[in-house]
């Protein structure tokens, strides 16, 4: 059983291959190092990424190595192709925005947080199987919300409630741009990579469509920006020479995220559920089995299928709970101005990405109908721990940042 093991810089991200259950690796991303047209020696950004077989590959086949040396093997193969794709587009300047000590840092965090996901004592597969007591709180949609994920973690108080659970989705692409049409919402992924270091039997994510959509390049629009490339400018503003790296440990982080998460009294957490036209033909599979390329794949793939859905009626939702094993269904995904939605007796809609948004508290062992449910939710402006904190952090974040400030380390008391 995993141990509570706090990020610091005497753990080498080296030291935790990215396997996971059985044998497999998510392969980081192969950067060609080829400049595109237009574009000169010294932009980084003209840098082609392409999806090595889709990230997932058996990792016996990439090297010779013992089995407990394999993932270092290819942590440290990503490092070096990384370094020469940057120097051949121009150099590689690690000290232009972020400190490489900061930089280091957050990658730290990052790794060690894909390995706690994949190798989690709670997983089978793509589903994380709660304990039949404690406690799990469900959100909804969080994109960079600051002060709901502040006022969420400081009321969940981890430390000193270790039978409590926290399932996390959707986390980046929020509404802090600054002038030049970069958001920085890698800060809220990497406090909560953090997160689930500290605490890794305790914090769950599941995999959304923003994330894939991140790892797509999909033009998802928000106040008419795309969010995507929004999310890349930031981390090309705030990490410099280093932001094709960082790029690479944020990708393999997103693709360690579960699918679902079950209790044993019949609760089901995922983002979504396929769109009532695909639900007949959805691969149930997905959840049970190694991840393919092909699963990721634009509208035909089960995982894009699963994350992307949206309107699914009541008679769909039944027809997924009795694929799955489940009673309810408890989604995000789908907005929702008043914090939560009913859709039929079997699905409940939440949303926590604004100042209306809610979690939903749930006792491990008790059995729920919908309208306990609907009476257990809570409001995130009801949490009087760290409210005031989270405030202030929410205030000051969302000040337009300086084109040459040096952003602090996640986790900063100041920020």
């Amino acid at each position: 059983m995993h141990q509570s093991r706090p990020v610091t810089a005497e753990r080498s991200r080296l030291q935790c291959p990215s396997r996971h259950r059985g044998g497999g690796i998510l392969l980081p991303l192969h950067l060609t190092g080829e400049v595109q047209p237009g574009r000169g020696a010294g932009d980084i950004s003209g840098i082609d990424i392409a999806l090595n077989g889709w990230l997932i590959k058996d990792y016996r086949a990439y090297s010779t190595e013992t089995s407990d040396n394999r993932g270092i093997w290819l942590q440290r193969s990503v490092l070096r192709i990384t370094d020469a794709a940057l120097q051949r587009a121009g150099g590689f300047r690690r000290k232009d925005r972020m400190s490489a000590i900061e930089a280091d840092d957050v990658l730290e965090a990052l790794a060690s947080a894909t390995s706690e996901n994949q190798l989690s004592s709670l997983r089978r597969e793509q589903v994380v199987q709660l304990p039949p007591e404690g406690e799990v709180w469900m959100t909804g949609d969080l994109h960079d919300h600051r002060a709901n994920f502040s006022r969420l973690v400081n009321a969940a108080d981890l430390a000193n409630n270790p039978q409590r659970h926290l399932i996390l989705h959707e986390l980046i692409h929020g509404e802090y741009f600054d002038a030049n049409g970069a958001e920085d919402s890698w800060r809220t992924l990497v406090r909560a990579a953090v997160l689930k270091c500290d605490f890794p039997n305790q914090v769950h994510f599941l995999l959304a469509n923003h994330d894939l959509a991140q790892i797509h390049g999909e033009g998802i629009m928000k106040m008419g920006l795309s969010v995507c490339e929004a999310f890349t400018r930031g981390l090309k503003r705030d990490f410099g020479g280093q932001y094709q790296t960082v790029n690479v440990a944020i990708t393999e982080f997103l693709l360690s995220f579960p699918l679902a998460a079950r209790t044993q009294t019949g609760l089901f957490f995922c983002h979504s559920m396929p769109a009532d036209p695909q639900m007949s033909k959805f691969d149930f599979t997905v959840f049970d089995r190694p991840l393919l390329g092909e699963d990721y794949k634009r509208r035909v793939g089960p995982v894009y299928q699963l994350i992307w859905g949206r309107h699914m009626t009541p008679a769909a939702v039944e027809f997924f709970a009795d694929k799955v094993g489940a009673r309810i269904i408890i989604t995000g995904h789908q907005p929702q101005e008043a914090g939560f939605a009913v859709n039929g007796p079997r699905h409940l809609i939440l949303a926590s990405d604004h100042n209306q948004g809610v979690f939903l508290p749930i006792d491990l062992a008790e059995t729920y109908e919908m309208d306990g449910l609907v009476g257990r939710i809570r409001k995130f402006v009801s949490l009087g721990i760290g409210g005031a904190v989270a405030a202030e952090e929410d205030e000051e974040d969302s000040t337009e940042p300086s084109p040459r400030s040096s952003p602090k380390l996640p986790g900063d008391e100041e920020e």
